[in-house]
């Protein structure tokens, strides 16, 4: 009787030392060492536009009509994410401002969708994201989309393309 009582609480406490030491897989960021477009967003294929680098996950992603102001009417999205749903475009004066955490390490992409043409075709939208400024450009057939790419893992906007 008395090796059973000692034997439950060795149990115990080995058991709670396992608990303890194993490893939490939800709280690691995946690293991207490729490409996440998908082919399609919004019912249309993705058109690939280039490839930008940034500092951090922890983002702000500013939006305004490139050129000139002329009614462009756009959706962006961000790994999946609708981050600007549907909003007319404006000036650099009056940009769209969206604070984004891009999921992942190494690669995420950015996509624009165009609801309309605006009185010039095609859309087109001038992005910034933390600073690093990029020109989207789509229409009614086909989405712009760019890679975005987190820094500091080994995967550059060189070694994808």
């Amino acid at each position: 009787m008395t090796k059973l009582k000692l034997f439950i609480p060795i149990l115990l406490l080995f058991s709670i030392i396992l608990t303890s030491c194993s490893k939490d897989d939800d709280n690691e960021i995946k690293i991207n060492d490729t490409s996440i477009i998908p082919s399609t967003n919004l019912d249309r294929p993705n058109t690939f536009l280039g490839c930008i680098e940034i500092e951090g996950r922890i983002s702000t992603i500013e939006a305004w009509d490139h050129g000139q102001i002329d009614g462009d009417i756009v959706s962006i999205i961000a790994n999946g994410d609708v981050i600007v749903d549907e909003k007319v475009l404006d000036g650099p004066s009056n940009k769209i401002s969206v604070d984004y955490d891009f999921g992942y390490n190494g690669y995420n992409y950015v996509t624009l969708y165009a609801h309309n043409l605006g009185s010039i075709s095609p859309n087109t939208c001038t992005i910034t994201i933390n600073g690093t400024e990029y020109v989207l450009e789509a229409n009614l057939q086909a989405n712009g989309s760019i890679d975005v790419i987190v820094g500091g893992y080994g995967v550059t906007c060189d070694a994808g393309n």
